[in-house]
């Protein structure tokens, strides 16, 4: 049974005591488990048009509420006018039985079959290390374009990074500099807009193991 099912239920019992079957009905999930497992405060919103104490009217939609009994356990009032629905073993019983039948699919629609969408997730910059926020935003990125192709989105994933520009030429003459003073050029400057960690060193090694002195002669 869904809440659109529930919902159809309250607005037939409207409708049997001439109130517009088209009213919004809220559901929400009780804070106190003992309350049920669904409310509803719309006898509480028809006091001014009917006129009455928000339980009497409460009592009279329950009065023409027309449920399976066998989904549905009770119907009651609390406070000052609620309508608490509690569910039944047997209600359970086909809910957990669909979810099994569902298996990996659970969940699954295609109520946006036909549309598109673009996700961009982890915008790295390039001149610096990964760390766990991108991760962390790799993460949820994908996680996010998983949930929109389970509703039948065309999804499309972008992994966005600039390497290009001012940065990246930062970039190279920093890793240029600790190229030369690995190789004992130590009075040559580091740019003043270097970068200062300890992976430019790490790159300028991994360069000097693999072509050596290859690129003393500074050149662009």
């Amino acid at each position: 049974m869904q809440l659109d099912q529930i919902k159809s239920l309250f607005n037939n019992a409207l409708a049997a005591i001439d109130i517009d079957s088209e009213k919004e009905i809220n559901l929400e999930i009780p804070k106190n488990p003992d309350h049920g497992d669904l409310s509803t405060n719309i006898a509480m919103t028809l006091t001014k048009l009917l006129k009455k104490q928000p339980r009497d009217i409460a009592q009279l939609i329950i009065d023409n509420l027309k449920y399976d009994k066998t989904l549905i356990d009770s119907v009651s009032i609390a406070g000052p006018g609620f309508i608490n629905l509690k569910f039944s073993n047997e209600y359970y019983r086909r809910e957990y039985q669909k979810v099994i039948i569902a298996g990996n699919d659970f969940g699954r629609s295609d109520s946006a079959k036909g549309k598109k969408l673009n996700v961009e997730y982890v915008s790295v910059n390039p001149t610096g290390l990964l760390h766990l926020g991108h991760g962390r935003n790799a993460a949820i990125g994908d996680t996010i374009a998983n949930l929109y192709e389970w509703q039948g989105w065309e999804v499309t994933r972008e992994y966005y990074f600039n390497n290009a520009g001012n940065q990246m030429n930062n970039l190279a003459k920093s890793i240029y500099a600790r190229y030369l003073h690995l190789l004992g050029y130590d009075d040559f400057p580091f740019p003043d807009d270097g970068y200062h960690g300890d992976y430019i060193k790490d790159i300028a090694k991994d360069i000097i193991d693999k072509i050596g002195e290859k690129y003393i002669e500074d050149s662009e």
